[in-house]
Parts: structure tokens; sequence; C-alpha cells
């Protein structure tokens, strides 16, 4: 009979699931995913790394050739390269990405419900105390929101509950195999939540065994514990070193300062879904058990209240990266525990045990239904490919004024770009890219490596095709629906004699010094013209609609009280001419009142975040490369706000002068049948001996051949690898290896021999 109710509780939760994605989702006119980074990161670059395997067949790529310029592919690991969850996909190749995540999601919500419902009925609470737990964690406020929001966030929940049935099975029969098996499973499929999870399941086997054995011999049993924590993260080194590699070398700080004193001040974050996600009344419960009769649940809930109210955990779990409540949603199984307990003596009042049960489901399905209708979903007109036409060469793409979901989104594994959007990156790229080619950025984030319309960046990174949903104009050539040729880039490998000394170089202001950097390397002198813009200062405001401009004695004060245009003629002639515009906005605004601010100029958008927004692009200065304009006009819009403009700049280049330098190098010419996965090759014929100039980031890993001879690379230009080589015809593969990969690996297995050896021994 129990086995009965057990099902119908079970069915009950489903199906209060499948409601709250009914309403959530009006009734499935969107889908259950989100627009936020669900769209930019965890589908498209789950998407690449499938089909990066099906096209190298190596479960432990390196090396991601399609993205960010080609980088170490660890910086992009956190979104599922070793993530058993997305490598079960690989065995799907007819299966659409997008739907996988969807119902795989979906599954491991529901799954992860049912195995909690059963450890606890397992551990003997009652049936309905069980059901009423794991329906809180149904409907906390993280579990459903970040199924299609992050998904990092809650996939690793079937085995962290799986933990906890190896950590009964380790305390009661001393088997432990289960538990460094779903440990290991949860490192590989959310290293990021690993710490939390470590810090539960440490917590959680030390309150198991005093619950089952009190004190005796508990210094023995953490011994052995953390010896099973160290083989689970043994078995992960494949993922955690070179993984850490990419973390120190490209940290992803908030860029806030955090005061030591706020650290120590109890704060209570409830309700969100970047929280543990609790109401006020689970909550309540939860510190109920600090009045416990039972110490050792009195112990567990007075460590997890103060994990919880203190903010110097969760910064802490965290990394010090910054106060972020999301590191404490692998807490939510373990509160429930406590809660639980004191669910199944509060239940012995039949008074109390209905008004609570009422109370509880109601105001948790409320929250949990009013935080995820605050996610923007999508539709499944959202998600299009963009139509890639495959060409003979190996060029790269830029997707400008396209959405943002193409930043990570490879259509095809012919397609190359510079963009790429996540939370670890390479330094020195990002440095040049914001820094040295001064792109606009068009978006909040300031971790994103976007697309954006700046033709000397695109000449320089060999960006010849060039996707808008508007023309472009000269000198781009519509070749497409949508689609531009840009005739003049570079190619991504060449040889050049061009040199510019590091003197001259850095003497050059913006945008004189990304100008000389095309088709030269820096070196010791100049052997070449040094080409420079002429700045100009003639222009007018022809017309303004809905703003109040106030002269200053550095530029203007631009007010706006909704989303407003000006009018500006340059009084110069720009025909066959790029032409630089950069600013100053001095202060960001508020985000409690305005907002960001946004500056667009010929549908080139530049952004500065509001300055409480904890990821503060710190955008403060705007620039822009025009290269085609009607009537030499200028179509500026700024969003609602207060714009303390200051230092604005004009300069004009004959586009002549830069746009036949392609002629001045030599191309390498790849072998795409070679060009995979970890590889480069291809040959050149090189004129003079000279420098081999790539726009591939510089890292540590890479192994250079020429003629099947080991050749020592460098840094060129600020960011790139390059090689010294000699005259004549030369065939070139450049390989690349994830530092600390090698010893991983090696590592790994010594973890996998001791689960084996330890297996063996629990089981004589």
């Amino acid at each position: 009979m129990k086995k009965y109710r057990d099902y119908i509780n079970i069915l009950i939760l489903i199906v209060s699931y499948f409601i709250i994605l009914l309403v959530t989702t009006k009734c499935f006119n969107y889908l259950p995913l989100s627009k936020v980074d669900f769209d930019v990161q965890h589908y498209p670059l789950a998407e690449y790394f499938r089909n990066l395997f099906y096209e190298t067949k190596d479960i432990f790529p390196d090396f991601s050739f399609n993205l960010g310029a080609g980088e170490n592919i660890y910086y992009i690991s956190y979104y599922g390269l070793l993530n058993p969850i997305i490598m079960f996909s690989y065995l799907m190749p007819h299966v659409p990405m997008i739907y996988y995540i969807m119902i795989m999601m979906s599954l491991i919500v529901i799954i992860s419900t049912v195995l909690f419902y059963y450890y606890l009925r397992r551990n003997n609470y009652s049936l309905m105390v069980s059901f009423i737990s794991s329906f809180i964690f149904l409907t906390a406020s993280p579990i459903i929101f970040h199924s299609h929001r992050h998904i990092m966030f809650i996939d690793y929940f079937p085995f962290l509950i799986m933990s906890f049935y190896g950590i009964d099975s380790f305390v009661k029969n001393n088997k432990s195999t289960l538990l460094v098996i779903s440990l290991a499973l949860i490192i590989l499929t959310s290293y990021y939540y690993s710490p939390s999870v470590i810090a539960v399941i440490f917590i959680y086997s030390i309150y198991k065994y005093l619950s089952v054995n009190g004190t005796n011999e508990l210094y023995k049993f953490i011994k052995k514990t953390i010896f099973r924590i160290i083989i689970s993260v043994l078995i992960t080194m494949v993922l955690i070193l070179p993984t850490a590699y990419t973390i120190l070398n490209g940290r992803s700080g908030s860029g806030n300062t955090v005061d030591v004193l706020s650290l120590l001040i109890p704060k209570l974050d409830l309700y969100t879904s970047y929280s543990i996600g609790f109401t006020l009344t689970t909550f309540i419960i939860l510190v109920f058990s600090l009045f416990s009769k039972d110490k050792y649940n009195k112990l567990l809930g007075f460590i997890l209240v103060s994990i919880i109210i203190f903010p110097i955990f969760n910064y802490i779990l965290n990394g010090t990266l910054y106060i972020n409540a999301k590191s404490l949603i692998p807490f939510i199984p373990l509160c429930l525990i406590v809660i639980s307990n004191e669910l199944s003596i509060l239940f012995k009042n039949k008074f109390l045990k209905y008004l609570l049960f009422i109370l509880i489901i109601i105001t948790s399905t409320t929250t949990c239904i009013m935080c995820n209708l605050n996610d923007k979903l999508m539709r499944f007109s959202d998600f299009k490919n963009i139509d890639y036409k495959i060409h003979d060469d190996i060029y790269r793409t830029n997707t400008s004024n396209i959405s943002k979901e193409h930043i990570n989104k490879v259509n095809n594994i012919d397609e190359f770009k510079t963009t790429m959007y996540s939370s670890t990156f390479n330094n020195d790229y990002r440095n040049f890219y914001l820094n040295v080619m001064e792109n606009p950025m068009n978006y909040r984030n300031k971790f994103m490596i976007t697309s954006s319309s700046n033709i000397i960046r695109e000449i320089y990174m060999g960006e010849k095709y060039i996707y808008s949903n508007f023309d472009l104009g000269y000198p781009y050539k519509k070749i497409g629906n949508d689609l531009f040729e840009l005739d003049s880039v570079l190619p991504i490998i060449y040889s050049t004699e061009k040199t510019i000394s590091k003197i001259d170089y850095e003497s050059l202001n913006y945008p004189d010094n990304i100008i000389n950097l095309i088709g030269k390397t820096i070196s010791n002198k100049t052997n070449t013209n040094i080409i420079n813009v002429n700045k100009i200062n003639n222009y007018i405001i022809l017309e303004s609609n809905g703003l109040v401009i106030e002269k200053t004695t550095s530029g203007y004060i631009v007010n706006a009280d909704k989303s407003n245009y000006l009018k500006v003629k340059v009084n110069d002639n720009l025909d066959n001419k790029l032409l630089f515009v950069d600013f100053d906005i001095l202060k960001n605004n508020s985000c409690k009142t305005t907002g960001d601010l946004n500056v667009r100029i010929n549908n080139i958008d530049n952004k500065l975040t509001c300055r409480e927004w904890k990821y503060n692009n710190e955008n403060h200065k705007f620039s822009y490369v025009i290269s085609s304009t009607v009537d030499n006009t200028l179509d500026i819009h700024f969003t609602k706000g207060i714009h303390e403009i200051s230092n604005i700049n004009l300069y004009v280049l004959d586009y002549d002068l830069i746009k036949n330098i392609k002629d001045n190098v030599q191309e390498f010419k790849f072998d795409k049948a070679k060009t995979k996965g970890d590889i480069i090759e291809g040959s050149i014929n090189v004129i003079n001996s000279s420098v081999i100039v790539t726009s591939i980031p510089y890292d540590k890993g890479f192994n250079v051949y020429i003629d099947g001879i080991k050749t020592k690379y460098k840094k060129v230009n600020e960011c790139f690898i390059g090689f010294d080589i000699s005259s004549g015809y030369h065939n070139i593969k450049i390989e690349y290896k994830a530092p600390y990969k090698n010893i991983s690996l090696v590592i790994s297995l010594i973890g996998i021999i001791l689960l084996i050896y330890n297996y063996i021994k629990e089981k004589s």
C-alpha cells in the first residue's frame, strides 16, 4: 500500500513540474529556454563541442580554432567540454542540440526530485514529510529557473543526490564507490560548483556518521572521507588541471572591491534564483532546528544557517571573485534534510501539519512561478542558423549587427570567428580587442568579445565574410543574402618583411597605432613608411530630436529623456575614406534610476553599464570606425540618461592607403584536409627571410614545425603567435597541446586505479 502511495506522490510531483512549466511558458508559447546566457553560451557551445567531436573523433580536444580567433579549448570547458550529460548527446547526431538540452534539463529536474524523494523514504521519513520536502526542492527558485537559464547551476543535482546514497552506504556498510563516482561526475558536470558540493558532501558525511555512530572514531572516518574525495578529484584532473591554467591566465573577477566588514554582517538572500531559493516559511523551519533536541540536527542546522546568512561563506565558495549567493544552490538538499527532521516533529500536531502543508505548497508554488516568469524565454523562431557559404579558402566571419546569440554560435565546422563569450579568456587577446583595437562594447557584459563594425579589426583579423542585416556600403561587396565580402583583409597567417620599431609604435596614438600594425610586425627598427590619419574638427549639428544639449569646456552634456537622436554633418569629403570617432563618457548612470548609457552612431553601438552592475564594463571611452556615410552625415542615437561627453576626436584616413596591404604579404595556404582539431597545416612561399605573422592569440602550448623541424615561436604585435622563417617554399604545421594536459591524464589514470583498488579492498 505504501509503495502505491509513493507512486502517487511521485506522479503528483511530476505533474506539478509540468503545471509550473505550462504556466511559466504561457502554455508552451515559449520554450523553457532563456534569452539570458543560455542562447549565447550553454546551447551553442555544447553544440560546438559535439560538432568538433564529429569532425575530429577526439574526446579530449585541446584547441578551438573556430572561436576567439583560436584558443585553448579549456577557456570554454565550463560549458560542457567533458560534461557527461553533454557528451551523451554525441550518441545522437540527428537530435538537434537545442531539443536535446531542453528535454535533458526537464529530465534532470524530474530525476533529481524523484531521487531526493526516495532518499528521504529510504531514511524512514513519512510519506507526507518526504512529499513536502521534495516539493520544496522542486519549487526552490533556482531549480526550474536554471534548467532554462544557467544549466550548469543545477545539472549536477542527480549526481549530488546519488552521493547522498553513496554516503549512507559508506557510513553503514563501508562501501564508498558510489560516493567517489558521484563526486567525480559532479566535477565533470560543473566544476565551478565542486567547492560547494565538496563542502556539502563533507558536512553531510560527518552528520550522517555522528547520527549513526556518535563521536566514536570520528577522526578516522574524516580521514577516510577526505581520501575518497581526493580520489574523485584525481579522477577529474583531466578537466581540473588544464582548466585551472586558463583560470589563472584569464580570471573573470567582477572588478568590484569587497568590503571585508560586509563579509561578516549577516544578510538573508531568499526567493531569488541566485540564492538558496527558499521561501521565508521554509527558512523559518530551518531556523527551528537551532532549538532541536537532537544535538546533531541542531549542529547541522547551525552550520547551514551560518553559511546562508554570513556572506563570507559564499564569497569563499565563489573563489573570492565576488559575493554571490548562487554558490549556495548545492546546499538545498542538505538544508531539506534538516527541514525534514523538523517537519517530522511539527507534523505530530495535526492542525500544524495541515496548516504548514497548505502554507508551504502555496508560498513555494507562487514564488517559483513568479521567479520563472521573470525570465525572458525564447521561441523557436529565435534560433536561426546563418546560411554560411563554405569557401575553398580559410578566412574568418563576422556577424556584425546580428543578435548576440551568434557570439559563440559556430554554424558549421568551417566557420571561424574572432568572437567568444566565456567566464575565462585569453587576457592578451581581450586586451588587444578592447584596449588596442578599441572595439565598441555593444553589450553590457564586459566578458563578451563580440562582433562589431570595425573595418581595421576585420582587416587585421582576416574577417573576410561579414553578415549584416543592413547594407554595409563601400568597401564591402554583397555576395549573398545578408552576406558581404571585404576583399582587403589580411590572411590569418602570412609572412611579411615590413616592420615598425617598438619606439615608433608606442609613440603613436589611436588610431595611428592600429593602422600601422596592418601587414607589419613590431620590431627593433622601422623599415617602411608610417601611415597617419588626419584630425578634423569641422562638423555641425543638423537636427536634434528631444535632446537638451549643454556645451562645456571639453565637450557636451547631452540629456535624453527617452531614446533620442542627433544628426551631425562632417564638413569633409568622406568618399573612399574611413572616419574614426572617439570620445569619453565621464559618468555612469545609477542602475536604480536611469540604467545603462548607449550611444549608437550609424548602427554601431557603444554601451556603458550602470555603476552598480556587478559586471560593470567600465567602458568610459567610446570608439567608432565608420566606413560608409550618406552625405557625410552621422546618425547618433542616445538612450535615456545624462551623457557627459568630453575629448571628442574625429579622424579620417584615405582607404586607398591600406586596402592593398594584403598584396605586400605572402599568404599561407591552408591544407583544409589536415587543418582540423588541434592542428593547423599548410604551405607558404616566402620571397625573402621574414616573419610569419598570425592572428591567432599567443599562449603556451603551441608546437611549430617548419618542414618537419620544430621551431621556436614568439609573441608578435602585442598578442599573437609568430616565428622567423627563411626564404623559399615551406610546409608548416602548428599544433596545440593544452598546458598540463598530459600530466592531468596521468593523474586521472592514477585516480581511476585508486578507485578500482579501493573497490576491491572494500569488497573483500
